[in-house]
């Protein structure tokens, strides 16, 4: 499969907000998080987690891609700071809950199914929390189809 220049800048745009909110999970830089919950609810209760991209194959290879960013709301401030602390984690379960949904669930070319992608990020959560410590919310859900 032949890449284009324009596919590779395409890709490199979908990822840096990722490698952003990766940095600041790992301590670097201000806290835009804080200020995108703030933004977005006014809750100081939600984390927002922007940039969660899942590539979407097909039979003759990479067909599309999806943006997915969510939000997660916790009340303790015990385990809203625990939760931050392991942002890294949260990230990669959700990930890997966006990429099982679309190897295993999702027919390319439709639109997908929300209530499915809530409940494994959902799980996907609450394995690495807890059940019942924070409710996850999809703030927005966008395929890129390629060309």
């Amino acid at each position: 499969m032949k890449l284009k220049l324009s596919h590779l800048l395409f890709a490199a745009a979908m990822l840096a907000p990722s490698a952003m909110m990766s940095a600041h999970a790992a301590g670097a830089g201000g806290d835009p998080a804080d200020r995108a919950g703030a933004r977005i609810t006014g809750s100081q209760d939600y984390i927002a987690v922007t940039g969660v991209h899942a590539p979407i194959a097909g039979v003759d290879g990479f067909r599309s891609l999806m943006a997915l960013d969510a939000g997660i709301e916790i009340h303790d401030d015990r385990e809203r700071r625990r939760a931050e602390a392991q942002m890294p984690r949260i990230r990669d379960a959700l990930r890997r809950a966006v990429h099982g949904y679309l190897s295993m669930s999702y027919e390319v070319g439709t639109v997908p199914d929300l209530d499915m992608i809530g409940r494994r990020l959902q799980t996907a959560v609450d394995q690495v929390l807890g059940e019942g410590v924070a409710e996850v919310t999809i703030a927005a859900a966008i395929i890129h189809r390629n060309s």
